[in-house]
């Protein structure tokens, strides 16, 4: 995240390193790759849901089994961070919508 007397913004260095990444392959690969995100999270709109299907993979209940649902949020964060909504710098002179995520 780069700040500046303009904003806050995604350093698109860190946004390519994390398109980059192979998916987690255990347990302590995938709170790492949450710990990045959940740094990220204002810039994610919907985060908590779209990262639903990894972050379930984090409670002892559940069996360590990455599959289409986790590739699909995978691919989605991928998707998403680079893109113009998040990696822009807020422009007052643009349309804003405000959503608040209570997670």
């Amino acid at each position: 995240v780069l700040l500046s007397r303009y904003g806050i913004w995604l350093d698109h260095g860190k946004v390519k390193a994390i398109v980059d990444l192979k998916p987690p392959t255990n347990h302590d690969e995938i709170q790492r790759f949450m710990g990045m995100f959940t740094f990220l999270a204002k810039f994610i709109p919907n985060w908590s849901e779209i990262l639903e299907a990894i972050t379930s993979l984090l409670k002892k209940e559940n069996a360590l089994v990455w599959g289409p649902p986790q590739e699909k949020a995978f691919a989605k964060v991928k998707e998403i961070l680079p893109s113009e909504p998040c990696s822009t710098m807020y422009d007052p002179q643009k349309p804003t919508t405000l959503s608040c995520d209570a997670s």
